[in-house]
């Protein structure tokens, strides 16, 4: 599961790129599809997209870049929000997604009550030595 809060998204997907397992880093890059560059009025700056998450429920533009992650098995830039690699050796291709689903962790217990959690050490010892 990626998330980025720059551009409001959640994606899950598989791991495997080209059909092995690989763990993916974030680059502390942004990225903007060549086809959404735009320049905005001066009074804006330069930003593109709009937005109605302000409390006037009014329109504000805003900076429409996302999350750049890597893979560490071939070293290529993913788009977190398409998952598709944007530069590297594995340039033009996309992470599988998987369905998910956003809810609150009472929701989920109150439909799914057999659910395990993994908690992190040191509250849970599972898989360290």
């Amino acid at each position: 599961m990626t998330c980025c809060s720059i551009c409001r998204t959640g994606v899950v997907a598989e791991r495997r790129v080209d059909g092995e397992p690989t763990r993916f880093g974030v680059s502390g890059q942004l990225w903007k599809p060549p086809d959404r560059y735009t320049t905005a009025s001066a009074k804006a700056g330069e930003a593109f997209g709009a937005d109605r998450w302000n409390a006037s429920d009014l329109p504000r533009v805003v900076d429409g870049a996302t999350l750049v992650m890597y893979d560490e098995r071939t070293r290529s830039f993913r788009s977190q929000a398409i998952a598709e690699a944007i530069c590297g050796p594995m340039t033009g291709t996309r992470l599988s997604i998987v369905p998910s689903t956003l809810t609150s962790w009472g929701e989920w217990r109150a439909t799914h009550p057999d659910t395990a959690v993994l908690l992190p050490p040191p509250h849970s010892s599972v898989g360290l030595p």
